[in-house]
């Protein structure tokens, strides 16, 4: 999260620098890597039973969206008031709990 906050541009890059026709595999697989670990959540949660079933990748595309979506209206580290680190933890629990089985 403090990456993102200090090079907002870079993050742009490595995140849409990959859909780019020849774009290098060393950029490619180091794009994936950093974003890996919220697939890697569902999975274990998963098997937890703590989570629907289902594709873990696809789970976590609304977590990441709402992240980046978050990271990239905020320019000082909070917003409203609250601190970023706050935001974040609300945003993953509310999303979360809305990925419960029932």
């Amino acid at each position: 999260m403090n990456f993102a906050l200090k090079h907002p541009a870079l993050l742009a890059l490595m995140f849409e620098a990959k859909y780019r026709p020849g774009a290098p595999r060393e950029l490619i697989e180091a794009t994936e890597r950093a974003f890996s670990h919220t697939p890697a959540a569902f999975a274990e949660a998963q098997a937890k039973g703590e989570v629907v079933p289902g594709d873990p990748a696809r789970m976590a595309l609304p977590i990441s969206a709402a992240l980046l979506g978050l990271i990239s209206i905020s320019t000082n580290g909070k917003i409203k008031g609250i601190p970023l680190d706050q935001w974040v933890g609300e945003i993953i629990e509310r999303m979360i709990l809305g990925f419960r089985p029932r």
